[in-house]
């Protein structure tokens, strides 16, 4: 996703931990983090080996959460799919959509971008503007 590695560096610089969640397996996600070189990035993975339900249940999430000792109300997920968008929802993290979700799943919520690097939230965190 376009402005992934800023963002990712962004919220290291401003000590916030980070997990990904994905509905993928262990091998697909390790493989492609390392192909990245943004593995280091991650202080938790949680991937379809983990849970037993996956998106739109909230299981992903609350594991994530529970792994970075973060309650979820304190959590903020960044989802590209609307399955992805209920299952944070559920797991009562907010959310900020990436890409043009129907105006139904935006309206639940944060923000829309197309550029991960342009979050608002993240940016103010970090000492920017947005």
């Amino acid at each position: 996703m376009r402005g992934a590695r800023t963002l990712l560096t962004r919220l290291r610089d401003a000590d916030i931990p980070t997990a990904l969640v994905t509905s993928g397996g262990l091998a697909y996600a390790t493989h492609h983090l390392a192909r990245l070189d943004i593995e280091a990035h991650f202080a938790t993975l949680v991937t379809a080996d983990d849970v037993t339900c996956g998106t739109p249940d909230p299981e992903g999430y609350l594991l994530a959460c529970r792994r970075l000792g973060v309650r979820p109300r304190d959590a903020l997920v960044f989802e590209d799919s609307a399955a992805g968008i209920e299952a944070a929802r559920s797991s009562g993290a907010s959310c900020i959509a990436v890409g043009t979700p129907s105006a139904a799943l935006a309206a639940k919520t944060l923000a829309v971008v197309d550029d991960l690097a342009d979050t608002p939230v993240i940016l103010r965190a970090a000492g920017g503007t947005g």
